[in-house]
């Protein structure tokens, strides 16, 4: 049977050697991320999910948020002209 392994990449090699050479590649999950305070993060359209290489923090200039509202917007429109065109049937 295999052992279980470390859980995080600092458990498994030396981290002063790691900061000696200057490898710095974050390692656990930040304690701001969205995946520790425990509510949702916001949508983008990769579905990225926050972890230990994204915060999960939104530094945009807004165009996913305008982009999935249109998208909100337009699948409202098409379901109510759908409702619409079956009602008059």
């Amino acid at each position: 049977a295999a052992a279980a392994g470390p859980s995080s990449l600092t458990e498994r090699y030396n981290a002063a050697a790691l900061e000696k050479s200057g490898f710095k590649i974050p390692q656990e999950v930040p304690p701001h991320s969205w995946l520790k305070r425990g509510v949702a993060a916001p949508t983008n359209r990769y579905d990225i999910r926050p972890g230990r290489h994204w915060d999960g923090v939104d530094r945009g200039n807004g165009t996913e948020k305008q982009y999935f509202a249109i998208l909100a917007r337009r699948a409202a429109e098409e379901a109510e002209g759908r409702a619409i065109a079956q009602s008059d049937m």
